[in-house]
């Protein structure tokens, strides 16, 4: 959903259906940035992040979490395992576009996945 918003404004969007799917699409492309929720099939966000952040590829890559979760502790667990920012839903886009300029501009290319 979100990429029907990032899209119309020039980024490039991967979109995988669940977490193996992302990974496995990562270990043999490259990404400026990592948009993922905290509920994914197969695997969680955070467990996703976690075998992200073993690829050196990715130890430095931005990730924004995104959740609907009303769980405190989340915040603080995402941010332990790699995760750069976190998005609550309902998602502010003016917000969410400027978190992902703001990680982007970080960096050179001009993919998003």
């Amino acid at each position: 959903l979100l990429s029907l918003y990032l899209s119309p404004i020039g980024y490039h969007c991967i979109k995988k259906e669940s977490a193996l799917k992302a990974i496995h699409y990562l270990e043999s492309h490259s990404v400026d940035l990592i948009l993922l929720d905290i509920m994914m099939p197969e695997m969680d966000g955070l467990a996703m992040v976690c075998v992200v952040r073993s690829f050196d590829e990715y130890k430095r890559t931005p990730i924004i979490m995104t959740s609907a979760s009303a769980d405190p502790n989340l915040y603080g667990r995402a941010s332990r395992v790699g995760v750069d920012d976190f998005m609550s839903k309902p998602i502010n886009t003016e917000q969410f576009r400027k978190k992902i300029a703001h990680h982007l501009s970080l960096r050179p290319s001009s993919y998003a996945a």
